[in-house]
């Protein structure tokens, strides 16, 4: 830890805030931080975008707040589980994984998570998507690869699996509605989104609450 530590590379607020960016942008990295202005105002949040024209950072709490702060205003920068973090803190690029899950076509996709499912956790489950254009296919592979994730992640603990294991069905149902929603009725799980529009932001950490969010 104390090498770690000593080899941090030390960053101006702007500097940060140009790594937070691109980290985010290329890798759809989170980074929960802190930031302190010289009026000795404090905001914390997630780090959502940085604008260095205007020069202004967006944060959210996720809820109910969302902060938009002068970035010329800013004096310090603090960054919750560091750990985390360890690459960016030492000035490396992250190590973007592969999912197990990507794949040519929907098909196969869906074919790699029923699999691997099964063959791990005993866990069989149906999965229906609407009609898919050429066009979107990969945005559905995209959602596919992260579900695929997260059903294993949830799968690997005792306490989640019993929950998951009352479902029967996945059904991925265009619709025209924001961002990807979740909905579960009966033994069913409902994801909702709309196949002509764009992916949302941080995809992973929405297709994980959503799965949470459900039960």
């Amino acid at each position: 830890m104390d090498n770690y530590i000593n080899n941090i590379v030390l960053a101006s607020p702007k500097q940060l805030l140009e790594r937070f960016q691109k980290s985010k942008t290329d890798y759809d990295t989170e980074f929960h931080i802190i930031v302190a202005d010289r009026y000795n105002n404090r905001y914390s949040g997630f780090f959502i975008k940085y604008d260095p024209e205007i020069k202004m950072v967006l944060l959210t709490d996720k809820e109910r707040e969302i902060s938009f702060i002068d970035t010329d205003s800013i004096v310090n920068i603090s960054i919750y589980d560091f750990a985390k973090h360890e690459r960016f803190l030492l000035g490396q690029e992250p190590i973007k994984l592969v999912s197990p899950f990507k794949a040519d076509d929907i098909e196969t996709s869906v074919t790699l998570i029923k699999s691997a499912l099964n063959n791990t956790y005993g866990l069989d489950f149906n999965f229906t998507i609407d009609e898919v254009s050429a066009e979107n296919t990969d945005k559905i592979k995209a959602i596919l690869e992260v579900l695929g994730d997260t059903l294993m992640a949830v799968a690997n603990d005792d306490f989640s699996k019993e929950y998951i294991s009352q479902i029967t069905d996945f059904y991925i149902k265009n619709e025209p509605r924001d961002g990807v929603r979740f909905k579960k009725t009966n033994s069913t799980i409902l994801v909702r989104f709309n196949f002509e529009g764009e992916l949302p932001a941080e995809l992973q950490t929405k297709i994980e609450n959503g799965i949470n969010n459900v039960f």
